[in-house]
């Protein structure tokens, strides 16, 4: 359930900054309805890339690489919620048996610092545009 719970984290978030970058845009949104961590990061980056052009590449490349990782174990958000998918079969691969709790966190605390930062940066500008109507 914790990994279940910082995947939702994760997803909730990227679909927030994504809504909220589009509308700073002026651009509509099709809120994504799906729970692909990769496609809704891949969106999120372009996003952030319109307002910011010059991200820090180091940080995106960290995060690229968690959601990698989860996207390889867990692709659909089901396997850390349901012993079995819809097909009967185990949602978890056999070799994954242990998960480092601590370094888990650790990831997602500094993910988690990438997306406030963000949130905030689209916030200020969010205000400077507000201020010039």
């Amino acid at each position: 359930p914790i990994v279940f719970l910082y995947r939702q984290y994760l997803e909730l978030r990227l679909k927030q900054l994504i809504d909220y970058g589009h509308d700073l845009l002026g651009e509509s949104v099709n809120f994504p309805k799906h729970h692909q961590l990769d496609k809704l990061w891949s969106e999120c980056k372009a996003v952030l890339r319109k307002i910011d052009p010059r991200p820090p590449e180091k940080d995106l490349e960290a995060i690229d690489d968690a959601i990698a990782q989860f996207c390889e174990v867990d692709p659909s958000s089901e396997g850390f919620r349901y012993p079995f998918n819809k097909e009967g079969d185990k949602s978890l691969p056999d070799e994954l048996r242990y998960i480092n709790l601590r370094n888990l966190a650790e990831v997602i605390d500094r993910i988690a610092g990438f997306i406030e930062a963000g949130t905030m940066m689209l916030s200020h500008y969010h205000d400077l545009k507000s201020s010039m109507w």
